[in-house]
């Protein structure tokens, strides 16, 4: 292998290493985030962006419900002082091996009671966060046999609910996302009945983060101003808050995060570094080393080499005998 064709191999490694890590980077790790939320939640936005990366942070309701953003150099912290209390009702239907879910943002320290009348068996699972809904909801769909064991496994909650009226009582202890799982599996099957109707009322008490020190910078609504970017001082500390209208009937508000990329950043580390790398390895293969065909000729001995060419000259060593 000559030294250009191991300089051109190297070049594509390189290549191809810059865009495997940098396109990751950019599109998925600070890429845009959906964040779903429910009315009166309230969020510490911390995901898929940093000062480091980003510039700023476009933010964008997709609803016509209000959504306040604040901004703040300091951690939020809890106000002891203020709580939320909101009384949600719900209805639905559920049929055999199917579920149905309902989830609120909840604040360490907020506390919930759920009432639930039915009139047939069914399960109620309380999973936290997004992993923990998706984990259980992987076991839910490929679950045939032995269901309890499995559905009740790393959820915070689980129940069996036949034919009455049921509370049950949490209280939280991280803040995370809590789904309000809603199932009828094989471990709760009746003869002769395939779906079981639910009521539900949610009586949530919520902690709040203090407000006291935060800066409103913007109010979004597809009704007024749909977007607002949140600038991102380099290296600089920028929480943003998130909080939702309390009185929408809406079962889901959704608002989508975007990174601006910090562009002398992905320059310098996905083009800069790889080109600098190279130049150096580049310049060690140059100088360290050897053609095969240069090799080969440094070999071979200097008679061999005057036989050679005494040979292509037409001319044959003289045999001498004794």
């Amino acid at each position: 292998m000559s030294k250009m064709y191991k300089v051109i191999v190297l070049w594509v490694w390189l290549l191809l290493l810059a865009l495997l890590v940098g396109l990751p980077i950019r599109y998925s790790t600070y890429g845009p985030e959906t964040v779903f939320s429910s009315p009166g939640d309230m969020r510490h936005i911390q995901k898929r962006f940093n000062s480091f990366m980003c510039t700023g942070l476009e933010i964008t309701n997709k609803e016509s419900e209000m959504v306040d953003v604040y901004t703040t150099s300091e951690t939020p912290y809890v106000d002891k002082n203020k709580t939320l209390t909101q009384t949600i009702q719900r209805a639905s239907r559920i049929d055999d091996m199917r579920f149905e879910y309902w989830g609120y943002h909840l604040i360490a320290g907020s506390e919930v009671t759920i009432r639930t009348t039915v009139n047939a068996n069914v399960e109620l699972y309380i999973a936290k966060g997004v992993s923990g809904r998706n984990k259980w909801r992987g076991k839910f769909n490929q679950c045939k046999n032995n269901c309890e064991n499995q559905l009740q496994k790393d959820v915070e909650f689980s129940a069996l609910y036949k034919n009455e009226t049921y509370l049950a009582n949490l209280s939280i202890s991280t803040t995370d996302d809590y789904f309000f799982i809603y199932a009828r599996s094989r471990r709760s099957e009746q003869r002769g009945i395939t779906f079981a109707n639910i009521n539900m009322t949610f009586f949530l008490r919520r902690t709040r983060y203090n407000l006291s020190n935060t800066k409103k910078e913007c109010i979004l609504s597809t009704k007024a101003n749909k977007s607002c970017t949140i600038d991102l001082p380099y290296r600089a500390d920028r929480n943003i808050l998130l909080t939702y209208d309390v009185s929408s009937n809406a079962l889901n508000l959704d608002v989508i995060t975007t990174c601006i990329p910090r562009e002398w950043v992905y320059l310098v580390f996905f083009l800069g570094l790889p080109f600098a790398i190279g130049l150096i390895l580049s310049g060690l293969i140059m100088l360290l080393c050897k053609d095969k065909q240069k090799t080969l000729e440094s070999d071979i001995a200097p008679n061999e080499k005057t036989v050679t060419l005494d040979n292509k000259r037409g001319y044959s060593n003289p045999v001498v005998q004794y």
